[in-house]
């Protein structure tokens, strides 16, 4: 039975009852074909023109822009809906037009009927901007013609040419300009001091032979574009050292930082510290003794001994003060050792330390993986402390690391002692089948199925904290029933993403087929990670 005459036959039952009335208005506005009599008819029987969903917030004539049903949009204009009403998230039935499949037609009667072409969403997105990363010119065009601010801003600085930029459409971009868009490069992109020293890419220690104490330097700093010191601006330090300080800054380098598709600069404080770079591990006795207990210490005994060894290790590296991955990693354990849940009055106990090995991990050598880990401790930490601009910053650049280390793993040989059993048989090439293509699901190919699976390993960090989730990976299963081209989609961090990859590199499928031939797919694998 179709929707329409279904919502006819209900609406003739519960015509007495407004609530129910509204409640098939909003059903009816769904019906691109036929809905427009029936929310014609409902208004009659009066249901709320302004009725909304009460999940969502979407009114009626949000329902019937999102569906491109123009007679309903019509029909519920002429009743009086409000045009600039909104969801949940801000969005206007505007928005609504533009979003799923731009209907034009919609689009230009809702601005006909005084829609606001500068409405924001929450996120402060405007109609042009979606528009223009739809690429659809004639929205675009309409819009501009209303009075569309070529010129707003998004809550994270974003503009709608900045939009056009990142997604390589120059056709909308000299539209926009055409409309007076600024095309000026943005201002500074403000970065955590931390998360920035973790793109340091070159570290030029101060040389200083005075009697005046080392105490660190603070700089204002702006990072240009290609990762150079362009500006320092003294905030704190002895004056006698800011010239040694400001000459070795001045040579350090950073991974540029990219934003809206192209590398921008960033402003950060940059605090030369200088006693930076210098590994403390041989000329220390204690650093041996750190180094032994964290060897020794095993992760389902930390809340017992492993504890009071990793408390011991902590009190060594706090006596020396020594810039190490070796002192890094006592601070993040023991951290990890303490937290036990996710209430707010922990976060307050384990986050200093989460900091201190962020601090030391920044002036020494490390790993990728190694700061990823502190970033995303210290990003958990001052997120559950209600600090959530900053700890998304520190989760962003985490994912970043992690995606390197994964892509390391990705181009390492792939070892394949590790064999299925007998059973699961591993099918020839077809003379037609190209190995270089790659097919997707659909149209004629089916998709692989595992045959062979082995189980992920926890890490011992995500263990700790009891952490879990689902790893998102994309990965091409090729011709012989192999996981090859893995890449990350969605991670979760604390190891768990290597070990997802480590784990799937050692899956067997039944290859996808195309024309009943055994072809390579891309295809999209999740794996859980669930504490019991």
């Amino acid at each position: 039975m179709r929707l329409s005459l279904l919502l006819f036959l209900l609406a003739s039952v519960v015509t007495s009852q407004v609530q129910d009335a509204d409640t098939l208005l909003l059903a009816a506005a769904r019906d691109k074909n036929s809905g427009e009599g029936l929310v014609a008819d409902l208004l009659a029987k009066g249901a709320n023109v302004n009725a909304r969903d009460p999940n969502t917030g979407a009114t009626a004539l949000i329902i019937a822009a999102q569906f491109g049903s123009p007679a309903s949009v019509k029909a519920l204009v002429a009743k009086g809906a409000d045009v600039n009403a909104t969801t949940t998230t801000g969005a206007t039935a505007l928005f609504a037009a533009l979003y799923n499949k731009p209907y034009i037609e919609i689009v230009k009667d809702l601005i006909a009927a005084a829609a606001d072409v500068n409405a924001r969403t929450s996120g402060g997105t405007t109609p042009l901007m979606l528009a223009v990363r739809l690429g659809e010119i004639e929205a675009i065009k309409a819009l501009l013609a209303a009075g569309a601010d070529v010129n707003a801003k998004a809550n994270d600085g974003g503009t709608a040419y900045r939009v056009a930029f990142a997604n390589h459409r120059v056709d909308v971009a000299e539209i926009l300009v055409a409309a007076g868009a600024e095309v000026r490069k943005p201002d500074p992109v403000n970065i955590d001091p931390l998360v920035q020293l973790s793109r340091l890419t070159r570290r030029v220690d101060p040389e200083y032979s005075g009697n005046a104490p080392v105490e660190p330097v603070k700089f204002q700093a702006v990072i240009g574009g290609n990762g150079s010191v362009k500006q320092l601006v003294l905030l704190s330090g002895p004056a006698v050292l800011e010239e040694p300080a400001r000459r070795a800054a001045t040579e350090w380098k950073f991974e540029p930082f990219r934003q809206y598709g192209e590398d921008v600069e960033v402003a950060t404080t940059l605090i030369v510290d200088f006693r930076s770079g210098t590994d403390w591990t041989d000329k220390d006795p204690r650093m041996a003794e750190v180094a032994k207990a964290l060897a020794q210490v095993k992760p389902a005994d930390m809340k017992k001994r492993g504890l009071r060894t990793l408390e011991r290790a902590v009190s060594l590296c706090s006596a020396a003060e020594p810039p190490n991955d070796t002192c890094a990693d006592a601070d993040d354990w023991y951290g990890m050792a303490l937290q036990n849940d996710n209430r707010q009055e922990t976060f307050l106990k384990v986050e200093p330390f989460y900091l201190k090995a962020l601090e030391l991990r920044v002036r020494s050598p490390h790993s990728p993986a190694s700061m990823a880990l502190s970033l995303e401790l210290e990003g958990m930490a001052v997120g559950g402390l209600f600090q959530a601009q900053r700890a998304q910053e520190m989760f962003a650049r985490a994912r970043e690391l992690r995606a390197m280390s994964v892509k390391a793993m990705n181009s390492a040989p792939q070892d394949d002692s590790a064999e299925p059993p007998a059973t699961a048989a591993r099918p020839t090439i077809a003379d037609l089948t190209t190995p270089a293509s790659i097919f997707r699901v659909g149209g004629g190919v089916s998709p692989p199925s595992v045959t062979y699976k082995v189980d992920p390993e926890y890490s011992d960090e995500a263990r700790l904290v009891k952490y879990s989730g689902t790893v998102l990976l994309s990965v091409v299963v090729d011709t012989e029933g192999k996981a090859r081209s893995i890449a990350l989609v969605k991670g979760l961090g604390l190891g768990l993403d290597e070990r997802a990859m480590a784990a799937v590199r050692q899956w067997r499928f039944k290859p996808g087929t195309k024309g009943g031939h055994p072809v390579n797919v891309r295809a999209q694998i999740e794996v859980n990670f669930k504490l019991l």
